[in-house]
């Protein structure tokens, strides 16, 4: 069963910043930064959205057709 996405501008700001906050404070993993261990959990994120509600929003997320073959195809021209 796919859920529903409702989208909000709050909401899609608290993910943009999570990445913001993700690109300057790495960890293993992305689910660390709910983790309630000290050296690991980072409050910021914690407390702008919860771990469940960024992984579906996240999971959305596209930034490219990911079906348009030129596209495709220039990215990974690109990377040669």
């Amino acid at each position: 069963m796919l859920k529903k996405l409702p989208e909000t501008s709050s909401e899609e700001i608290m993910i943009f910043g999570c990445v913001l906050v993700m690109s300057y404070d790495e960890l293993p993993s992305t689910r660390n930064y709910w983790s309630t261990m000290k050296s690991m959990g980072n409050t910021s994120t914690q407390d702008a959205i919860a771990r469940d509600r960024f992984k579906l929003f996240f999971s959305k997320l596209h930034l490219n057709d990911p079906t348009d073959r030129e596209i495709l195809h220039k990215s990974a021209m690109e990377k040669k």
